[in-house]
């Protein structure tokens, strides 16, 4: 390999589902929120739904399909396929923090950060 050579690691759908698996390695769910927010003209959406449907993990589904419904970003066929991941489970939203209930979801998801919270922190 020369000096001129490049190589891809990572794009920014991959990088958004690794946040999304591991939250604590990023800063929590309200970083990941910001990060959607920052680059939402820029995404590729069924690459990421892609990603999600290839890591087959409900909470990463979940996290990803309620905070793009929360952002108002996405398309409805997006949320649909991020959908089928909602069984009778609840996971918790940003397992970084503690288990406090905010705010209620159709995600199942134990909300302990706030719907009001990360629209604050994005100037929603």
């Amino acid at each position: 390999m020369n000096n001129k050579e490049k190589i891809r690691i990572s794009n920014i759908e991959k990088t958004i589902i690794d946040c999304l698996t591991y939250p604590r390695y990023c800063g929590g769910i309200t970083e990941i929120a910001k990060g959607i927010w920052i680059v939402k003209d820029k995404l590729d959406y069924k690459t990421l739904l892609n990603y999600v449907n290839r890591q087959n993990k409900n909470v990463v589904a979940k996290r990803l399909g309620y905070l793009l419904e929360l952002l108002n970003i996405g398309d409805s066929n997006i949320i649909l396929g991020l959908k089928k991941y909602v069984r009778d489970r609840y996971d918790l939203f940003d397992p970084t923090l503690s288990v406090k209930r905010i705010d209620r979801n159709s995600w199942r998801l134990i909300d302990n950060v706030g719907q009001k919270q990360i629209k604050n922190i994005i100037r929603f």
